[in-house]
């Protein structure tokens, strides 16, 4: 009796259809990612401004180790002998001493630290020799570099802008685009059919020159891949991706994003919610606010 209700009315769905001019028109490549698999965590962090708190007395959390070896592997590629020169067993005495300074700055944390340690020193050695051994092939590599490029829309411009972890210039004028991952990596088809779209979109945001104001002049790219850096077993690997090309990759994404700027420069079209619950995030700040609980349903057709 306690349980029974007389009436039970669900939330459904939520529709939001902002006014154009609160329609975001500046957008980072990783946000493309969030729009594809959600677009109501856009509606609610650029129209409503809403932004996920952390937990109070959080600890060192997956973020913080992925921005230190981040941050190491920045440091190792830009102090780099210039003209090469330095063995595999050297360079990963150097990246594990930048290594041990960056872990210094995380909170007090004895037994996580120790873990990620151990990880680390496996991944940066691996990195290190991996490293070494083609880097004769590379003329110059640019970390951490921001690049943007203007979409021209039914709205006006949209702005698409991106950070690449490392952009290596070849000896041939081509480029690779890498990105360092140290959680799971994604697989070709999720990059190849446009559900991920970081590393083809940042192609196209070098072919275009975006990346030029930042010392990388407009050059075929080449070759997209990812480096996973887990220091579990294997402690490294690369995934290469676009194995049609990385320049037709590059267009193709940029072309499907023109397509859905231009559906969403439409007041009529909503920002859903897990829009294809099969590609939605498994961890999503907005699903509360969305009340996804009271009206998503599993594959099964079960309520969640």
């Amino acid at each position: 009796a306690l349980d029974a209700t007389a009436e039970w009315a669900p939330a459904p769905a939520p529709r939001p259809r902002p006014p154009l001019a609160l329609r975001p028109r500046r957008l980072s490549v990783t946000e493309i990612e969030t729009w594809n698999r959600d677009p109501y965590a856009i509606y609610a962090r650029h129209v409503l401004k809403l932004a996920p708190l952390e937990a109070l007395d959080q600890g060192p959390s997956a973020a913080d180790r992925g921005t230190i070896i981040h941050a190491a592997l920045q440091r190792f590629i830009d102090q780099a002998p210039r003209h090469g020169g330095e063995t595999g067993e050297q360079a990963a005495r150097r990246l594990m001493a930048i290594g041990a300074g960056l872990f210094e700055t995380l909170p007090d944390a004895p037994e996580i630290k120790a873990f990620w340690w151990r990880r680390f020193v496996r991944a940066a050695r691996w990195f290190a020799e991996t490293h070494a051994a083609g880097s004769a092939l590379i003329a110059a590599s640019f970390t951490e570099r921001r690049g943007e490029i203007a979409i021209p829309a039914p709205a006006g411009t949209f702005t698409l802008s991106g950070r690449a972890d490392r952009i290596d210039l070849m000896g041939d004028g081509t480029l690779e685009i890498i990105d360092y991952k140290t959680g799971t990596t994604p697989s070709p088809s999720q990059v190849e059919s446009g559900l991920i779209p970081q590393l083809s979109l940042e192609a196209a945001i070098a072919e275009a020159g975006g990346f030029a104001p930042d010392g990388i002049g407009a050059c075929p790219v080449a070759r997209l891949a990812y480096i996973s850096l887990s220091g579990a077993e294997p402690p490294g690997k690369i995934a290469d991706i676009a194995t049609g090309g990385a320049s037709a990759l590059g267009a193709e994404a940029l072309a499907g994003l023109t397509r859905k700027i231009a559906a969403f420069d439409n007041e009529a079209v909503p920002y859903l919610s897990r829009p294809h619950p099969m590609f939605a995030s498994r961890y999503a700040d907005y699903d509360h606010l969305a009340r996804v609980k009271e009206w998503a349903r599993d594959a099964a057709g079960e309520s969640q």
